[in-house]
Parts: C-alpha cells; structure tokens; sequence
C-alpha cells in the first residue's frame, strides 16, 4: 500500500496572458472540483492507502523530455489552490508556496473567494497540517497581507507552520525566475516539505496530539 501525494501540474511556459486570464475568468468551485476530483482518483486506485497530502506545483514538461527528470517548482496560484485543498478532510497536510491572492480575496471569476472566510468560520479547523511559506520581499503578497493571513489562522486554531524566508516572490522557481531563484533557500524548503509528507503522511504515527487547550508554562 502506499501514500500519495496530490499533484497539479501546468507548463511553466503557458503565456503570463493566459495565466492571469485564467486566474480571473476561471469559476472558484471549478479550482475546488478539480482537487476534489483528483483525492476521489486517488482514493478509488486499490493501492492508495486512503493518505493524501497536497502540494500544488508548475512543472516544465520540456526539462522532463530534455533532462529525464522531473523539475518541479511552486508556484504562487498553485499555492492558493493547495490551501484551498486542505479543506478536504481527506488532505492530511498541504504546502503552500509563496500563496496570491489569499490575503486579497481575489482568486477566481469576479476576483471574490472565501478562503479566509471559510477558516475564519472554522473550516481548517481540527483538519490536515498546513505549511505556509513566504518570501519576506514578496511584492504579491506584502507585509500585511501575510500578517493577515497568519492572524486568521491562528486565531482558528489551524495547525500551521509559518515560514518567512528572506526571499522575492517565486524564489524556487528555476527557470523564467526573472533573477529572483535562491537555490540554498529552494532546497531548505524542500527539505521542509517532504519531512511534513513523511510525517504526516508517509508513517502513521496515530492521532495528533490536542492543540486546542493552552500549553503548560514551564521551564
């Protein structure tokens, strides 16, 4: 039996045009099907052990074909859309890279989503593992935009890791990565990541430990 990880993949290359059409002109509950679809896939293969983590990424299926190996970078829409996945109770653990459009509100046909809307009214709540990561120059999402996204979490009482690097926007991204890839940084979160997946889905290590009652002050 064995543990999957729920991937999403676009070509790197698709034209920013399209991409930002995408984002926009795109229904948020078809973002939502799409992940819902791809769990119950997974869920319904007879070697799938029902332990789904998500991790949306952008691979460029031209390096796979040139190098025979497969160059996987995060992305920022793919960061909201596995955040959005990890309200499925299913989802065991999600990393976000660098999310947009989450602090704004602004995801899908008429730039409204209920992200943090949904976590506020307690939808992460008592779910998955949550990882958020940042670069602390990250012009998509500024300052307060990651106070805010940090702020709703907490005060739900989501199970999260917060990482803020000293980093610009896509600092993973290899290729197109406008002078911004920072390959020490890419590696430690990567590291990062897959310790989370081995963790929380890779081994059962039974029943998280209750984080809803305050912990003991003590030395």
């Amino acid at each position: 039996m064995f543990a999957f990880v729920l991937l999403v993949f676009t070509n790197l290359r698709v034209q920013k045009r399209f991409h930002t059409m995408l984002k926009i002109e795109k229904d948020l509950a078809a973002y939502d099907e799409d992940a819902t679809l791809s769990v119950d896939l997974l869920m319904s293969l007879t070697n799938c052990n029902g332990r789904i983590a998500g991790v949306f990424l952008h691979i460029n299926f031209e390096s796979i074909l040139r190098y025979s190996h497969r160059k996987a970078t995060g992305m920022c829409l793919g960061g909201h859309l596995a955040f959005r996945a990890a309200f499925d109770p299913r989802v065991l653990s999600s990393v976000c890279f660098f999310a947009t459009d989450i602090h704004s509100a602004t995801l899908g046909k008429g730039k409204k989503d209920d992200s943090l809307e949904r976590v506020r009214k307690g939808e992460l709540t008592g779910k998955g593992e949550l990882v958020m990561i940042f670069g602390k120059q990250d012009t998509h999402v500024p300052r307060a935009g990651r106070d805010l996204i940090r702020q709703t979490l907490e005060d739900a009482n989501v199970t999260v890791s917060y990482l803020e690097v000293q980093a610009q926007h896509a600092f993973i991204r290899d290729e197109s990565s406008k002078d911004r890839w920072d390959a020490a940084l890419t590696r430690s979160c990567f590291s990062f990541m897959l310790e989370v997946f081995e963790r929380t889905v890779g081994r059962d290590l039974g029943p998280r430990v209750d984080n809803t009652k305050p912990p003991q002050h003590v030395c």
